[in-house]
């Protein structure tokens, strides 16, 4: 029997859509729940690479002021990035550029639900770029359908039960809103890979069903120690730097 007339219009419907969104700026979120701030030099050093190589790229940049340990925003931005999602003011108010390739927007609102989302309002604006890196604030709340309806976490966690309870009890809501794809999970200290993979096994029970959902790329590094001012953090991680641009420049 042959479809129908309006359940083909569905199935044509889907098929633009899917099309639509598979030609938006891809966008990946680094979180570490345990030391939110961990992430903005991380995120600053890749972007920053990303353009120079050509990329286009548009950071966003959730780190509120009193949890960026005296790390400066690298441009002062007119609005918060929200405030052009909720069409309080154009998106060209609140994104704003850095150097020719790479561009900057801060917020610190809660997300509302809106008619678009990021993704989708650069689209519509014409503006183009290749990659959106957002340095999560890792609240309870958090969702980041406002970015694009299907995003790339790239999660960062301690490898001690506290620093491990918080990585679960966040990652467990964050599921629960949906639209989420753990591309990449870092261990900070342990004693090995199989370490690596058995903490995350532990997590992953708190995220998704069993059987459900492809095990993300795992790496251990050493202990990142809590006292470590911003600007050396990641001064030691060489290896595991050099492997993160190359997933990304193949992205």
């Amino acid at each position: 029997m042959s479809a129908s007339p309006t359940s083909q219009l569905e199935d044509q419907a889907v098929g633009l859509r899917k099309m639509f969104e598979q030609s938006l700026p891809q966008v990946h979120v680094f979180a570490c729940p345990s030391r939110p701030n961990a992430v903005l030099p991380l995120v600053q050093m890749l972007a920053s690479d990303l353009a120079t190589k050509g990329r286009r790229v548009l950071w966003v940049d959730e780190i509120d002021f009193p949890d960026r340990e005296a790390w400066p925003l690298p441009r002062q931005v007119p609005f918060d990035l929200q405030r052009a999602l909720d069409r309080e003011v154009d998106l060209a108010q609140a994104v704003v550029p850095i150097t020719s390739q790479l561009w900057y927007a801060f917020t610190r609102r809660k997300a509302r639900d809106c008619d678009a989302n990021l993704s989708q309002r650069l689209a519509q604006s014409g503006v183009d770029f290749d990659l959106v890196l957002v340095s999560a604030r890792c609240k309870l709340d958090d969702t980041y359908a406002q970015y694009k309806n299907q995003v790339k976490l790239l999660l960062l966690s301690g490898a001690k039960a506290d620093a491990l309870s918080l990585t679960m009890a966040w990652v467990q809501n964050l599921h629960l809103s949906g639209g989420i794809d753990v591309s990449r999970v870092v261990f900070m200290g342990g004693a090995n890979n199989g370490a690596g993979a058995e903490l995350w096994q532990d997590v992953k029970t708190q995220l998704l069903p069993p059987g459900q959902g492809d095990d993300p790329a795992i790496s251990l590094i050493p202990a990142l120690p809590a006292k470590t001012k911003l600007a050396s953090l990641w001064a030691k991680q060489t290896l595991f730097l050099e492997q993160l641009q190359r997933d990304f420049w193949k992205d």
